[in-house]
């Protein structure tokens, strides 16, 4: 399990896991965008929400308040020491019927590394954006009402050694 806070105006970019993930949102509220046309999701705190792997979304703190959401997952072992998100342009709409492609997940190669990367788990995907493909886990994360931009790896994620108890059901 992990943890993840993100500060009040923060983004991250489009991206998808390369494997499932639970996540419980314990303060704050997250907005999650799937594109394509679809409506935002809004998750309040209390509310538990999965992902698919593949499925492409980006997410935004637009409150006043921190989000702190508590993760868990299960992933490839070329993934589990690494940021467990892959980085691209946007989601490959399906025409105008509101839904994406899921992606495909660069495989495991022996040494612990994706296919597409000796040294981290980066992919080259397809998106409906310009051919710019995926961003490297030194991706940018940017504060909304600043503009001011962090490194992906600045957000804080903490590893959590004792079980976490959720409260709250999801709306």
């Amino acid at each position: 399990m992990f943890q993840v806070t993100f500060a009040p105006g923060e983004s991250f970019p489009w991206h998808f896991h390369p494997g499932p993930i639970w996540g419980v949102i314990v303060s704050g509220t997250l907005t999650e965008d799937e594109g394509c046309g679809t409506a935002l999701n809004v998750y309040p705190a209390g509310s538990a929400f999965s992902e698919t792997p593949g499925r492409v979304h980006r997410v935004f703190n637009y409150g006043t308040e921190p989000v702190v959401i508590n993760f868990a997952a299960v992933l490839p072992p070329c993934y589990a020491n690494y940021n467990n998100a892959i980085f691209v342009d946007g989601p490959r709409c399906e025409g105008t019927s509101g839904r994406s492609h899921l992606e495909k997940i660069p495989p495991c190669v022996s040494g612990g590394a994706s296919a597409t990367s000796k040294t981290k788990p980066v992919a080259a995907v397809p998106s409906s954006q310009p051919e710019s493909g995926t961003r490297t886990q030194e991706q940018r994360v940017t504060t909304q009402k600043t503009g001011e931009q962090r490194a992906v790896s600045d957000i804080k994620k903490t590893t959590l050694s004792a079980p976490v108890e959720a409260t709250g059901e999801k709306s």
